[in-house]
């Protein structure tokens, strides 16, 4: 008890914490009232609440974390938690507070240009956020068109539609009308969040392009372009659907640190793949606008370090309406 403004803090220590019929709290376990919880969160601006209580040594990791409070309530005599706002404004500072040590209630989900935190309630954490994500990402496109080469590049800006000059400036028209068409489709899309080829824009667009300016259509490497972006999400959901086959028996539990492991190697790799063939499109389109075409591509810093700057830009400002979506 504080002599002078007759506040006293009652701490009860929570060692268990399990879902319930009703609230209740003793020698150290709390149980909570899961559908006297449920009533209290429910709102007309919530689409949906689910709740599950962790403890810890759980093989468990909480994405999307928002924000996480010491459960605490104000017993007879005072003036509530927040006086004003969840109570009477009145002074504050008297009566009882009673707080649970040993539990947080934390609030987690989507909530759009958030910075969204990760919980691991067992393992090493895992040393990733979404800005490390990213910045793996970008250093990838920096790095891998010098060390693997620019072939993706060369075949966009050299192998799609013939280079005949009508002006002195018929490559660089084309292009640039094939980008302003791509770019338009996929914002169109992205503000709808739905994903989207940005390959299979452009390549129409260059395309197009590339026809009303009278230019002669490679059209059989256009139809292996598109061809092969028409059987990749095939592919890919048939590979997935064996692996998933043949890993669903596999024992998880026990393993979560070498699962996590798992995780940051694929996006790794899922990182190198994407500089190596779908981000090199940006590289041939600024090839094309400085006139440093070759063939081949000319890995150029200057140009790699901008087209990470923008894709940077691009994804912070996109990221969370996509997630949202996939």
């Amino acid at each position: 008890m504080n002599a002078q403004t007759g506040l006293a803090r009652m701490v009860h220590e929570v060692r268990e914490l399990d879902l319930g019929e009703r609230t209740s709290y003793s020698s150290g376990r709390l149980t909570v009232g899961e559908e006297s919880a449920r009533d209290l969160l429910r709102d007309p601006a919530l689409a949906e609440v689910r709740l599950a209580c962790t403890r810890p040594d759980d093989s468990l990791r909480i994405v999307g974390v928002l924000d996480a409070v010491q459960p605490c309530s104000k017993g007879p005599g005072g003036g509530g938690v927040f006086p004003g706002l969840l109570g009477p404004a009145m002074p504050v500072g008297r009566g009882e507070t009673h707080v649970l040590r040993g539990a947080a209630v934390l609030a987690a989900g989507y909530l759009p240009r958030a910075q969204e935190a990760i919980i691991d309630m067992s393992g090493p954490a895992a040393p990733l956020s979404p800005l490390a994500a990213i910045g793996l990402l970008l250093a990838a496109l920096v790095l891998v068109p010098p060390l693997f080469g620019t072939a993706v590049a060369t075949t966009v800006a050299t192998s799609l539609v013939g280079t005949v000059e009508q002006d002195g400036s018929t490559p660089q028209l084309a292009f640039l009308v094939a980008v302003l068409t791509a770019v338009l489709v996929v914002a169109a899309l992205a503000r709808l969040g739905l994903p989207t080829s940005l390959t299979l824009a452009l390549i129409g667009g260059i395309t197009g392009a590339g026809l009303g300016l009278g230019l002669p259509v490679a059209w059989q490497a256009v139809g292996v372009v598109l061809l092969i972006g028409l059987a990749a999400p095939l592919v890919g959901g048939f590979v997935a659907w064996l692996l998933i086959r043949l890993l669903r028996h596999a024992p998880i539990g026990g393993h979560a640190s070498r699962l996590g492991w798992a995780h940051r190697t694929a996006f790794g790799a899922q990182c190198l793949a994407y500089a190596a063939n779908d981000g090199q499109k940006a590289l041939a389109i600024l090839a094309v606008a400085a006139g440093t075409v070759g063939p081949p591509v000319a890995p150029r810093l200057e140009q790699l370090s901008l087209i990470a700057l923008f894709f940077g830009i691009g994804l912070l400002v996109g990221l969370p309406r996509i997630a949202a979506t996939v």
